[in-house]
C-alpha cells in the first residue's frame, strides 16, 4: 500500500524511522492490507508534521468511490461534467501563465533597472533567467513515438473491424498506425505534433 511507503520516508525526516514504520506493520488479527482506526489516525498526524496533507492519503476503496462518483456525474451531466474539466484544465493553463507573465515582467524589469542596480541586477536577471529557463524547459516535453511492428488491415481484418467498431461507439478519431509489441496489453498513444 502507498502509505506504508509514504510513513517510511516521512519517519526518516522527523527522525524515528525505526519506530514509526515498526508501528505501521499490520499484525496477524488485521490481516493484510487493512488498518485499524488509530494507525490511521497517527499515518495522519505523521503525515501532517511532515508536511503533506492529511487529506491526500486516500486508499484504495476511496479512490474507486470518487471514479465512480465521477463516473456517475459524467453520465448524467454530461456537458457539466465537460464544462467542469475543460475550465479545470483552463485554471491550470491560466495559473502556469501568470507564473511564466511575472517572471517574464520580473526579467524585463529587473532588464530595465540594470543603470541603477548595476551588479545586482545583472545577478539578479542571471537567476531569474535560470528559473525561467527551468519552467520553460519542463513545459516543454517529448513523446517518443511507439515501437513495435505495423500491421495493417490485410494482416488482421478481425482486428481493425474491431477498432473501427470501437471508434464509433466511442466517437474517437481515427488510427494513424495499428502495432503490435510485445506486450500483454492494448492501449492508444497520442504524439503531440511538437514535441
Amino acid at each position: 500500500m502507498r502509505w506504508r511507503t509514504e510513513s517510511v520516508t516521512c519517519a526518516h525526516r522527523v527522525g524515528a524511522d525505526k519506530v514509526y514504520a515498526g508501528r505501521f506493520a499490520a499484525s496477524p488479527q488485521q490481516g493484510a492490507g487493512t488498518v485499524d482506526e488509530t494507525m490511521r489516525t497517527e499515518h495522519r498526524r505523521m503525515l501532517t508534521i511532515c508536511g503533506h496533507r492529511a487529506e491526500a492519503d486516500m486508499t484504495h476503496d476511496e479512490f474507486d468511490s470518487l471514479v465512480f462518483r465521477l463516473e456517475q456525474v459524467a453520465r448524467s451531466q454530461p456537458d457539466s461534467y465537460r464544462f467542469r474539466v475543460v475550465m479545470l484544465a483552463l485554471l491550470g493553463n491560466a495559473y502556469i501563465s501568470a507564473i511564466m507573465l511575472f517572471l517574464f515582467a520580473l526579467l524585463i524589469a529587473l532588464a530595465a533597472s540594470v543603470l541603477v542596480l548595476k551588479a545586482l541586477a545583472v545577478k539578479l536577471i542571471l537567476i531569474v533567467g535560470v528559473f525561467l529557463w527551468i519552467v520553460l524547459k519542463a513545459l516543454w516535453i517529448s513523446v517518443p513515438p511507439p515501437e513495435g511492428r505495423a500491421i495493417t488491415e490485410r494482416d488482421a481484418p478481425e482486428l481493425f473491424a474491431m477498432i473501427r467498431d470501437l471508434q464509433e461507439k466511442l466517437g474517437a478519431p481515427a488510427f494513424h498506425q495499428v502495432l503490435v509489441t510485445g506486450d500483454f496489453n492494448a492501449g492508444v498513444v497520442q504524439a503531440p505534433r511538437l514535441g
